[in-house]
């Protein structure tokens, strides 16, 4: 069963985004408000201190979808902090590389009902592993 993933509910306007990647644009606006000229002109999606400029379609998230959010966050890094000890190998441990060019699978302790798939880099040692239950675990290390 999937878990519920709320809105990111942060303190920019709720209709900012940022896109990332090779190719990526930077900050979006769901609107279409252009934040790329200047660049100082994304600072209106940013949290209010009374120092940026506000936008006049700025939306807020409410006090509770802000909530579930951080109920939400909780919880994913409680999930996090039961799957990956369970993820053998290290890439601190550069001279004990026994786990490295490695992968496995084991039942997830975070939901109870996916599989924790994960994947140790033979280069750096570097860890990818997420559950097969939507929203429940990923990390790329």
């Amino acid at each position: 069963m999937p878990i519920d993933k709320p809105p990111h509910a942060s303190h920019h306007c709720r209709n900012y985004s940022y896109e990332t990647g090779i190719k990526g644009r930077g900050p979006l606006c769901a609107l279409g408000v252009d934040l790329s000229v200047p660049v100082a002109s994304s600072r209106m999606c940013w949290p209010l201190d009374g120092k940026n400029p506000s936008c006049d379609k700025r939306q807020e998230y409410t006090t509770e979808e802000r909530e579930a959010w951080a109920i939400y966050r909780a919880e994913s890094m409680e999930r996090m902090s039961k799957i990956m000890p369970m993820i053998p190998g290290s890439s601190r441990d550069r001279k004990k590389r026994d786990h490295w060019g490695k992968s496995g699978d084991f039942e997830c302790p975070g939901c109870g009902e996916g599989k924790v798939r994960w994947v140790r880099s033979s280069y750096n040692g570097h860890v990818h592993a997420a559950c097969s239950t939507p929203n429940c675990f990923a990390v790329m290390e």
